[in-house]
């Protein structure tokens, strides 16, 4: 009886060390971490913000975002789900999924179903991808564009540019179009 007390001892004793042997060999994998000093974090984030894109002698462009992100240098300032208005006779107005902004709030890229409105001449304008030049008041597009006048005048064109301040429209390919 003692000597079966024993051989079960041994057993556990050799079971416990094998277990022992096998946790302490199993090591936890590095994450693959970026060092905090080269991680892109915003400067600043604002919920329900506001941009104000201005110029000398001309009603300013506000830019109204649920979120506003914030970066120094290159990256500029990321707004997300952006309705924008500009006062005045030829003010324009519209909305885009997203708008990133040069670091110097002079460029913007509009994103994401851009719809821009001037109510002065009854336009709108519709496009994926929008620059726009705020210094120039200029609008360029790769992408397919399209441009409605409340006369049922309507384009449809593959590249596209325009000087807002001249009322100077330039396109593309054009794709379809009814002039009336």
């Amino acid at each position: 009886m003692a000597q079966r007390k024993l051989a079960r001892l041994l057993l556990m004793c050799l079971l416990s060390a094998t277990l022992l042997a096998q946790f302490t060999s199993c090591a936890k994998g590095e994450a693959q971490e970026i060092p905090l000093g080269e991680q892109d974090l915003p400067d600043m984030v604002l919920y329900n913000a506001q941009y104000t894109l201005g110029r000398p002698n001309e009603g300013a462009l506000l830019m109204t975002a649920k979120t506003m992100t914030v970066y120094k240098g290159a990256k500029g300032t990321v707004l997300e789900d952006v309705r924008f208005k500009q006062n005045g006779e030829d003010g324009i107005e519209g909305s885009c999924e997203t708008a990133t902004i040069d670091e110097n709030g002079e460029k913007a890229t509009l994103t994401g179903n851009v719809e821009i409105q001037r109510k002065s001449d009854d336009l709108l304008i519709t496009a994926k991808d929008i620059e726009w030049d705020n210094e120039t008041m200029t609008l360029d597009a790769k992408g397919e564009v399209v441009v409605v006048y409340g006369d049922g005048t309507r384009v449809v064109a593959q590249g596209f540019s325009a000087v807002l301040d001249e009322d100077d429209f330039e396109f593309g390919q054009i794709v379809e179009g009814v002039v009336k």
